[in-house]
């Protein structure tokens, strides 16, 4: 069964060249009240617990499994993977490759395994690699699963390279990413660290990073689209206006990268530290 989303999630809230996880509009209900959080409307509990998550309240985030067990919506099912992967724990990762091992690794349901995955990709930690890298070589319909390459990809490479592109025999492609995997994992002493783009996460790197690209003709807009998501679900910082009638705005974008850059208390986010909405996800 497929649910209606309300009318304050209408019009952009879960897009991500519009208003990402604000709602477009006042939500009508409490959603900090116990009764969201048990409402018959599954978008409702979602966006109760998203509400939770921004106060720093994580316990809340459970129930998103809920949510993916009983719900047929693919796109709610993505939704929540998604946040789990931005605001979830070591340990909430880790119950929910557990919970949903059987279809990670289901090959018959590819798209499945992909909606799934989402949540190790907004994690960026180091140690879902091996379990994308297993449900990428078990699948058999590779015009689906090819996206989980890109997913390694943008955890471990600075740049689309060999684990993003490269046409070689699976256990080459296991050999390559494997080698970048235990290379960091040994670098840093352990793979319970979120990674991006070859490196050891930080916020102010991402935010320099997303000045480099922006200042690099042509920009490469999903490239901007997924930064995008990183920094504001880690900092709350509001980068809606980066488009407008979702058409991206270069200048707007460049204009508050530097904003967010010059802005000391923005310096505070330490590096290999993961973060919701300026609160430290406990791990």
């Amino acid at each position: 069964m497929r649910y209606k989303k309300p009318k304050f999630m209408s019009n952009g809230t879960l897009h991500w060249d519009k208003f990402g996880y604000e709602f477009s509009t006042p939500p009508d209900i409490d959603l900090l009240s116990d009764s969201a959080l048990c409402n018959d409307n599954p978008w409702v509990v979602f966006s109760a617990v998203l509400e939770h998550l921004k106060l720093g309240q994580f316990s809340s985030i459970s129930v998103l499994h809920n949510i993916i067990q009983s719900t047929d919506d693919g796109i709610l099912r993505e939704c929540c993977a998604e946040l789990i992967g931005d605001a979830g724990s070591i340990s909430v990762i880790e119950n929910f490759t557990k919970e949903f091992s059987v279809e990670i690794f289901d090959t018959n349901r590819p798209i499945r395994q992909i909606e799934l995955c989402i949540a190790f990709r907004q994690s960026m930690l180091l140690c879902t690699v091996p379990i994308m890298l297993k449900a990428y070589l078990l699948s058999t319909d590779r015009r689906e699963t090819n996206i989980l390459r890109v997913y390694l990809s943008h955890l471990l490479e600075p740049e689309f390279g060999d684990i993003a592109c490269s046409l070689v025999p699976d256990e080459t492609y296991q050999d390559i990413v494997m080698s970048k995997y235990r290379e960091l994992k040994e670098a840093f002493q352990s793979d319970n660290i979120p990674v991006l783009y070859g490196s050891l996460f930080s916020v102010g790197n991402l935010a320099r990073r997303m000045r480099t690209e922006l200042a690099t003709s042509p920009v490469n807009e999903t490239n901007i689209l997924r930064m995008r998501h990183h920094l504001e679900a880690s900092t709350a910082y509001n980068c809606s206006s980066f488009y407008k009638h979702e058409s991206f705005q270069p200048l707007n974008a460049a204009a508050l990268i530097e904003d967010f850059i010059d802005n000391p208390e923005n310096m505070k986010y330490q590096e290999g530290q993961r973060y919701f909405y300026g609160h430290n996800i406990p791990e």
